[in-house]
């Protein structure tokens, strides 16, 4: 195998290792408002929903370029969700936004 391939895999592992910790963070935060515990499952409803929804269209986007570039624009999509968490944005709204970048590739 190609040192890219091995690349890539570490860059998808540690993307997906980001998201499981930004759901602990989100669950964190939820706690820290006193949200309802009912809002803790809706976190990763609000990711599966924004994955499912947006993966019959993001498809042909995840074909139209290289792999790297790809997973460059969806990783940024999760930097942007996960910064939203830092601006007071409601933690289920900031997960759908990293369920899109995740659905982006």
């Amino acid at each position: 195998m190609s040192l890219g391939f091995y690349i890539i895999m570490a860059a998808q592992f540690f993307s997906a290792l980001a998201d499981n910790a930004l759901l602990i963070a989100a669950i964190a935060i939820l706690r820290d408002m006193q949200a309802p515990a009912a809002y803790e499952p809706l976190l990763k409803t609000f990711f599966t929903v924004s994955y499912v929804v947006l993966a019959a269209f993001v498809g042909a986007f995840a074909d139209s370029m290289p792999k790297w570039r790809v997973m460059f624009i969806s990783n940024g999509i999760k930097i942007l969700g996960c910064g939203l968490m830092f601006f007071d944005v409601h933690p289920l709204i900031a997960y759908a936004v990293v369920g899109l970048g995740a659905a982006a590739y």
